[in-house]
């Protein structure tokens, strides 16, 4: 996979933590649930996100509070140049 680039920034981003437990919350017709991810910072503007979702988890691990990254569906903010 390749690595992300922050659009505010405009360079690399690195890998903060691989296995970023993340929460789809509940919507619609469709339960919440968990998904493992690697999450990416900007070294620059510090933004961060969650790639590499694979298959949903039905029982999330143990994981201390503070650590689960909530997913939210509002469109991303547009950088412009």
């Amino acid at each position: 996979m390749p690595t992300p680039i922050c659009l505010a920034c405009r360079v690399e981003m690195r890998c903060a933590r691989n296995n970023r437990l993340v929460r789809d919350p509940e919507t619609a017709s469709f339960p919440s649930t968990y998904w493992l991810g690697d999450e990416w910072q900007c070294p620059g503007c510090g933004a961060r996100i969650v790639t590499g979702f694979g298959r949903a988890i039905q029982a999330p691990p143990n994981y201390a509070a503070g650590e689960v990254v909530e997913f939210r569906y509002a469109l991303p903010a547009e950088v412009k140049a």
